[in-house]
């Protein structure tokens, strides 16, 4: 499979912040393992990034296929529509591809809010029982759009929208699409909004699509505290000395800030880049499931502006592998924000097992931390305050295989188990 696969908000963190990884803020909570959308608050920012591969993933694009994950629930019947997938450039009267409707169903539009297809259940009022969407844009396929939605596992809509990516898109695109939206002033929706498990992924391979190859019902584990130094601790800059500096960034709940922070700052060249790594000791959650990718999220900021950051760093089986952020600090200023990658291929290149969670000795085999960057003439002065350990995105079940894509105009479009208008 050749999937571009981007972070998940699994609503496992303790740490809002880490979870809608939105770096000029945010107005959604986290509670009891559930991201809170405040859509019943009047110009709440309800917003969660979809970072992919390099700035934001795209999942409406031309010549590719984009897939959206949530579970969500809602409080009950929304007075307004809610935006799931908006384009966080654009204002909210346009670019709100996929919403809740006031029916509490699920419903797709193009940029300029033409209905092209809506589910026929309806989004779930329970949280702790939330609705399992699966959205699916086909700009590959056909010359056109064509649609898709599985519902709780069961394939509702499968339309062509007989518009072509350009057209779909529109005024789209400025700006990088978000699970939410920016409600404007004055407008709520009357409802509030619980999610978890958001994601989204990109392919431009045709051998993916979801009428050839089933797509997997995605999830993900982990974001356990550090107990223990890894095999490399050269960060010597912070609250607690050397090997317990892991007790800085092991905090659960909401990150602290200043108050424990390990940091790397070197101002006089030469200059050595310098690892620093940890491990936790919570047993292998896995048994025979399949891993997608592995997802690492801190937050951190310099000490400085106009300095160098970190990457991403992973060990496994003796193996290190640096990788850079997805997401970073706020323009890598002096202020905390999110900062992560998703790391497809484990540091040696080959893919994930499940025996890489294993403990090994009473801790994790696989060690994760950080690298400072370093450049001649350039200070390095990378901040971390919370990094809990890796997260696997992974799957045990597939979805079946969706309808085959149909090309044709208004009367040749298709449709599973749903409506069209």
């Amino acid at each position: 499979m050749t999937w571009t696969q981007g972070m998940m908000a699994t609503g496992l963190t303790g740490d809002a912040l880490t979870e809608h990884m939105v770096s000029n803020g945010s107005d959604v909570t986290l509670s009891g393992g559930l991201l809170q959308f405040p859509f019943s608050t009047d110009g709440a920012r309800c917003l969660v990034a979809l970072p992919g591969g390099g700035a934001s993933i795209r999942l409406i694009n031309s010549g590719a296929i984009g897939v959206l994950y949530a579970h969500v629930a809602v409080s009950g019947t929304p007075t307004r529509e809610i935006g799931l997938l908006t384009d966080g450039g654009e204002t909210t009267t346009t670019a709100r591809y996929l919403r809740i409707g006031t029916d509490r169903k699920v419903k797709f539009y193009d940029y300029n809010g033409t209905l092209i297809a809506s589910s026929s259940s309806q989004v779930s009022t329970n949280s702790a029982s939330p609705s399992q969407i699966v959205a699916i844009w086909d700009c590959l396929t056909l010359g056109t759009v064509w649609v898709a939605l599985f519902f709780d596992g069961t394939q509702e809509v499968g339309v062509d929208s007989t518009e072509t990516p350009g057209v779909f898109v529109g005024g789209g695109g400025s700006g990088g699409i978000v699970f939410g939206e920016d409600l404007p002033a004055g407008v709520n929706c009357g409802v509030t909004m619980t999610a978890r498990y958001i994601t989204a992924r990109t392919t431009s391979n045709a051998g993916d699509a979801p009428h050839t190859a089933a797509l997997p019902k995605l999830l993900g584990v982990g974001s356990y505290v550090p107990v223990q130094e890894g095999d490399d601790h050269a960060w010597a800059n912070g609250t607690t000395a050397s090997p317990n500096t892991y007790q800085d960034v092991d905090e659960t709940g909401t990150n602290d800030g200043d108050t424990s922070r390990i940091a790397d700052i070197q101002t006089t060249d030469p200059k050595t880049a310098h690892d620093h790594l940890f491990q936790h000791s919570t047993a292998n959650p896995f048994t025979t499931e399949t891993i997608v990718a592995v997802q690492t999220k801190h937050i951190g900021r310099l000490n400085g502006t106009g300095k160098n950051y970190c990457q991403s760093l992973l060990k496994l089986a003796g193996t290190k592998a640096a990788a850079s952020l997805l997401v970073i600090p706020p323009t890598l200023t002096t202020n905390y924000g999110p900062g992560g990658t998703v790391v497809a291929v484990t540091p040696s290149g080959g893919s994930w097992a499940v025996s890489d969670f294993d403990l090994s000795g009473g801790v994790s085999k696989l060690q994760w931390g950080a690298r400072s960057i370093v450049q001649s003439g350039v200070d390095t002065a990378p901040v971390i305050t919370k990094y809990l350990s890796p997260e696997a995105i992974y799957y045990s079940a597939t979805l079946p295989l969706a309808t085959t894509p149909t090309a044709g105009g208004l009367a040749g479009k298709t449709v599973t188990q749903g409506t069209f208008y």
